[in-house]
């Protein structure tokens, strides 16, 4: 009979150890989204050797981000001039017709 009640206790107490509470209370909700909004700019922005380049773009090409607020990813070197892209993904699709997306500059 004791082992039965130890072992129910341990499964109870493994089972109540497994359960995560996942939900986000809301009186947080703000603050993990600054939280993950300044990970963001700090992930892109860093202090990698991008910081503080000149690039002859304010905007990603590609999706239209403010590069120079939020900060750069990546780079292409395109007719003696340096472009900066949020994301390699940016870089890949501006790289596939760079004259496409300059002529609407």
């Amino acid at each position: 009979m004791k082992k039965n009640i130890i072992l129910l206790i341990v499964a109870t107490l493994t089972a109540a150890c497994k359960q995560k509470d996942t939900q986000i209370r809301p009186d947080r909700l703000a603050e993990t989204e600054k939280v993950k909004e300044a990970t963001h700019r700090k992930t892109l922005a860093g202090d990698g050797p991008y910081k503080g380049l000149p690039l002859d773009n304010a905007k990603d090409f590609y999706c239209g981000m403010d590069v120079h607020k939020y900060g750069i990813s990546d780079t292409l070197h395109y007719k003696g001039k340096i472009y900066g892209f949020c994301s390699k993904m940016c870089k890949e699709e501006f790289a596939k017709a760079p004259d496409k997306y300059l002529a609407k500059q």
